[in-house]
């Protein structure tokens, strides 16, 4: 991926995977996962998910792309219900220690 991991918004690497659901859990960087899911599905709908899934080599990974990519499509089609984002977020991969106090 051209320009990743570099750039004057790159805040680090940021490994594990505290908060999230065990099936989700690997050593890697999850919430950067998490974050590249809710993209690819805002831009490319379920196309994109599917190369995702198709080349990543994590079981944990490709079921989180599985439950975040929809999410970034729901909020393609539904700009004006970003006031629900959090909730669903937290809904989709949380273990129960994430808090989104203005999620509905």
């Amino acid at each position: 991926m051209e320009g990743r991991g570099r750039g004057p918004f790159f805040a680090g690497n940021v490994f594990g995977a505290s908060g999230f659901r065990t099936v989700f859990r690997d050593n890697f960087n999850q919430l950067q996962h998490a974050a590249v899911g809710l993209i690819i599905g805002y831009k490319y709908g379920k196309p994109g998910e599917w190369f995702a899934r198709y080349r990543e080599r994590e079981p944990q990974d490709d079921l989180l792309y599985e439950v975040i990519c929809p999410i970034g499509r729901w909020l393609y089609f539904n700009p004006e219900r970003f006031r629900e984002f959090a909730g669903r977020v937290a809904v989709a991969f949380s273990d129960g220690t994430c808090y989104a106090p203005f999620a509905r």
